[in-house]
């Protein structure tokens, strides 16, 4: 497994911001940030994630970008981590 998704999977859910306009939630950490988007189309879905680092001299964007269909076994784990993250994010919105 990726070391980003590891982190992600083991993430506690708070701290995520709703991203406007789109099913995505984004969180800062450290140097990175990174944004989860899980989307939908009849049957299949599929999580979007992306990494940049935004701190120091060695900005980068997309360090690491994955998407993760609903047949992986990490979906599971991400899916749940988005929904929890939204609702978190949606009660800090209010």
């Amino acid at each position: 497994m990726n070391k980003y998704i590891d982190i992600l999977i083991n993430d506690n859910a708070q701290m995520w911001s709703r991203v406007d306009g789109l099913p995505c939630i984004s969180k800062f950490d450290d140097d990175y940030c990174y944004t989860i988007c899980l989307f939908r189309k009849g049957n299949d879905s599929f999580v979007s994630i992306n990494v940049d680092k935004i701190k120091g001299a060695d900005y980068q964007s997309n360090i690491f970008s994955d998407k993760v269909l609903n047949q992986d076994p990490k979906f599971v784990a991400l899916q749940r981590l988005y929904f929890t993250a939204k609702q978190s994010a949606d009660l800090i919105r209010v």
